[in-house]
């Protein structure tokens, strides 16, 4: 979901003199889930650092800016005086063809300045998020997530990775809470070894998928919900790379499962793009869109996720906080890559890494510095003032 509004700088000047708080837009399908409470980030057109985030608190829909008009006040709306509103200043943006099929909205809302003191729960993306480039929590990130530890604030690992590889990294950020692993598809308490929750891919899907990705020579690995399945064809170094059989020999097999494959619940396959060319992996994603249980994302740059339609980070997200009874209106969530956005639209606040897409940082409020910097502690006091 799009969380960025732009806006010229004169109304952003009246949005924070308290003179205009009405927002007025096209009810397209991007802004079909736009709900009261949400926070959204309005960015000046001319000054993409200029940011200022709002809270919905009120949406009401019209058939066109004509009937906005009658029922709106124009002050609030943005206008020095009711005599200058003029719905005939929208078709500027929005022609009438576009107003008579989706119809619009007007926003009411407050301003929010964001804060340090209005979150309790923290969800963290590991790669690209909270490791570096060279896949390890930094002294300076270590530091960090103990001192967020220290103020009592929550600490939740949401991750595309299984629980049983994120084990190594899991100490050094400090918490005691179950974790979203698989994009969602696993959440494992990692504390007391148990399985709190998985969606799997169905049997047939999974076994067609498998067969594909053979088919066509991908390295791959199928996660189920006791270990990695490993498809090596050797024609990238992610195996020699990753080490899977010194790393993980209790959790890893390498070779043709296709005969097994229903034996187990899988509950993604991880696809490494770059053993095949952009026109092959077209093909993936192809095949993919006829698949009625599974869905594909790209988690990095080199690797794409297929996992079931019921999975996803924010869903897994949405289960914990119930089952640990964490308040949603007080959370914030970080990430670099699209599996990071069901997270986003979850969370009162987020924040996306400086080296994410424009995608990304789109359906984010926020957003921070580098991963190869000491990004935490300076989120942490830049707001905290």
């Amino acid at each position: 979901m799009i969380r960025k509004l732009f806006i010229q700088e004169k109304f952003l000047k009246k949005i924070r003199e308290g003179k205009k708080t009405i927002e007025m837009r096209l009810n397209d399908p991007r802004r079909h889930n736009l709900k009261e409470g949400m926070v959204l980030k309005l960015e000046n057109i001319d000054d993409n650092k200029d940011i200022q985030l709002i809270e919905i608190t009120k949406i009401n829909k019209y058939k066109n800016f004509d009937e906005l008009y009658k029922c709106e006040d124009p002050i609030l709306l943005g206008y020095d005086c009711a005599e200058e509103a003029n719905p005939n200043d929208m078709l500027y943006f929005y022609s009438r063809e576009k107003q008579d099929e989706w119809g619009v909205i007007a926003i009411h809302f407050n301003i929010v300045n964001f804060s340090f003191d209005l979150v309790d729960t923290f969800i963290f993306d590991m790669d690209g998020t909270s490791l570096n480039s060279k896949g390890l929590v930094s002294n300076e990130n270590k530091e960090a997530f103990a001192k967020l530890k220290s103020l009592n604030k929550n600490i939740i690992v949401a991750t595309g990775r299984p629980h049983y590889t994120a084990f190594d990294w899991i100490p050094h950020i400090g918490t005691d809470l179950p974790i979203i692993t698989a994009n969602g598809s696993m959440i494992y308490d990692h504390k007391n070894k148990k399985m709190l929750h998985f969606e799997s891919i169905p049997k047939d899907e999974a076994k067609l998928i498998y067969r594909f990705l053979h088919e066509l020579e991908y390295d791959f690995l199928v996660y189920t919900t006791v270990g990695i399945l490993g498809n090596n064809a050797n024609k990238t170094d992610f195996f020699v790379k990753s080490n899977y059989k010194t790393r993980i020999p209790e959790f890893y097999q390498e070779g043709y499962f296709i005969d097994q494959i229903d034996n187990y619940d899988v509950t993604k396959f991880l696809v490494i793009t770059t053993s095949n060319s952009q026109r092959i992996l077209n093909s993936v994603f192809d095949f993919m869109s006829e698949c009625k249980g599974s869905y594909i994302v790209q988690s990095q740059w080199n690797m794409v996720d297929i996992q079931s339609k019921k999975a996803s980070k924010g869903n897994g997200l949405k289960f914990l906080l119930k089952e640990l009874n964490l308040d949603i209106n007080r959370t914030i969530s970080f990430g670099d890559a699209d599996n990071d956005i069901s997270n986003f639209d979850v969370t009162k606040f987020s924040v996306a890494m400086k080296e994410a897409s424009s995608e990304v940082k789109s359906a984010a409020v926020l957003q921070t510095k580098s991963n190869d910097e000491p990004w935490i502690n300076d989120f942490i006091e830049k707001y905290s003032k």
